[in-house]
């Protein structure tokens, strides 16, 4: 993982000291250096891409970034569409969160969590550990076929041309990379991206879609990320992304059916 920020802070160590725990190693790399080798790889796009190899992005924006960190953060989307990028801030505001997106943030750990190493590991950790066991206990395959078909909602959007749902437009819908929703499934990212509709999986997706669907129904377009990923006093403070990440999200579809 490679933290970008202006200077290297007690937050900062914190934060690697909790990933130390977890086996995940941490280097620093100033805004300065990175705006520098997007710079080289944008001017010798023939040698690659790939910038330092990183898992993971953490961008510290708890210090004051000398460049425009949303410049930053959309030049290294740019040139690492694929790696995770997530954001230190100081609280969760809309208008953070909205920049944040915009550019290419997949996640924000707030400043108050610092001090919880779960909650930052939650924030974190679905980047980069493999896929956990399934949440949901194993079916015998005659109940597993039965079960299936019984869909709670339509949520055409959310479907594959099978009429399963899709993990990778949910996973798109929550705004997460699909290594982070495998860890819900309980299967692989490589398994979720080649089958992405497997009836396997359809247990664990169902009341994800459904948060989603009764969320499209509560809330405008440009409103949906930004109200996943702010506290919540009635999910004991988490967000419902957390909330729905963790096996949840029954209780965030509640929480907006009942707004």
């Amino acid at each position: 993982m490679v933290i970008v920020g202006a200077e290297q802070t007690d937050d900062s160590a914190r934060i690697v000291a909790i990933l130390d725990r977890r086996a995940v190693r941490s280097t620093y790399l100033s805004e300065k250096r990175l705006l520098y080798m997007l710079a080289q790889a944008q001017a010798r796009p023939e040698e690659g891409r790939d910038l330092s190899s990183a898992d993971l992005y953490l961008f510290d924006l708890l210090t004051p970034f000398r460049y425009d960190w949303r410049e930053v953060v959309r030049r290294l989307r740019i040139a690492e569409p694929n790696a995770p990028i997530v954001a230190v801030v100081s609280a969760p505001t809309g208008a953070i969160i909205d920049d944040g997106l915009r550019v290419g943030v997949d996640e924000f750990l707030y400043e108050t969590e610092i001090a919880f190493p779960r909650l930052v590991w939650q924030r974190i950790g679905g980047f980069l550990e493999p896929a956990l066991p399934a949440p949901h206990p194993a079916l015998p395959a005659e109940r597993r076929q039965s079960a299936v078909p019984q869909l709670h909602i339509g949520a055409p959007d959310l479907r594959a041309p099978t009429g399963r749902l899709d993990a990778i437009k949910i996973a798109k819908q929550l705004g997460v990379p699909l290594a982070r929703l495998a860890t819900v499934a309980g299967v692989s990212r490589q398994a979720l991206s080649q089958t992405p509709d497997s009836p396997g999986i359809q247990i664990a997706l169902n009341p994800i879609a459904r948060a989603l669907h009764v969320l499209d129904r509560s809330l405008h377009p440009d409103d949906q990320r930004k109200w996943l990923r702010a506290s919540h006093a009635d999910l004991e403070g988490k967000t419902p992304l957390d909330t729905i990440m963790s096996g949840n999200a029954d209780a965030v579809a509640r929480l907006l059916e009942n707004m």
